[in-house]
């Protein structure tokens, strides 16, 4: 049994205590690039060592995979598949979003079993929303079960959020101009942020090309507990485990997925 009020208390004691006193207030040297545009702050190292120590309380034979931790040591990714259970950590989603002040960051969790996504957390501790998700148990936003809502049947109503940038051509320029079709790309720059706005109707449709599981695991979850579908373009299964750059697309249910998906790339 997974305790899930633990993880949701956890998640938020860390935030109120690492990641909300740093926000606004990072010094020049509280902020490093990993590589080129991929920032990494003090705030992120500590959250992370906070959610690690925790999470090995609550559960102490499940390895936990932080994002931070494979940043120093991407051996850490190898062999996952041979792992009956494991945790992934995103400290601080939406890194540079932090960096700059804006609210649109996230903490997430997410538990493995099996190699399949079984329970997962997003908290955005600005907005103090926590989305929690267990396979066959559904969703809920601070305690409220949410079902997602259908997008309108205008796609010119349909707000994205997609983000294009690491797809090759010639499907990104496909996508780029077909983008036009809809009201308006709006990603936030921030996985866990743009999954809650699908989850309560701001956003229509998700659409990534880089899957990392600390970022896509959690969401995918929620979505999917929610009434939404998560597969990749090509329209096979979401595998949290799968590392390769095949896109993904989450919307708010199989119709609306299968018209999205028509109208980008078919």
């Amino acid at each position: 049994m997974i305790d899930l009020d633990a993880v949701s208390r956890l998640m938020r004691d860390v935030a109120g205590d690492v990641v909300l006193p740093r926000w606004k207030q990072l010094a020049p040297g509280d902020v490093e690039e990993k590589e080129p545009g991929d920032l990494v702050t003090i705030a992120d190292r500590e959250a992370e060592l906070r959610i690690t120590d925790g999470l090995r309380a609550i559960m102490p034979a499940v390895p936990v995979i932080g994002e931070e931790a494979v940043a120093a040591n991407p051996r850490l990714m190898e062999d996952l598949r041979a792992l009956p259970e494991l945790w992934f950590v995103d400290p601080i989603d939406g890194t540079q979003n932090f960096v700059r002040g804006e609210d649109r960051f996230a903490v997430m969790v997410t538990y493995l079993r099996g190699g399949e996504t079984t329970a997962s957390w997003i908290y955005l501790p600005v907005q103090d929303l926590l989305a929690v998700a267990e396979r066959g148990s559904g969703t809920e936003i601070n305690g409220q079960r949410v079902v997602m809502p259908a997008p309108p049947t205008d796609i010119a109503e349909i707000i994205p959020a997609a983000h294009i940038k690491r797809m090759t051509e010639p499907l990104k320029g496909q996508i780029q101009t077909r983008l036009s079709r809809f009201a308006g790309n709006r990603p936030a720059y921030c996985a866990g942020y743009d999954y809650i706005a699908l989850l309560d109707g701001r956003r229509h449709f998700l659409l990534y090309n880089r899957t990392l599981p600390w970022d896509h695991a959690p969401g995918c979850l929620l979505a999917s507990e929610a009434g939404g579908r998560a597969a990749r373009l090509d329209g096979s299964a979401y595998d949290p485990l799968a590392l390769e750059e095949t896109g993904l697309l989450v919307a708010p249910n199989d119709n609306a997925w299968a018209r999205v998906r028509e109208a980008l790339i078919s």
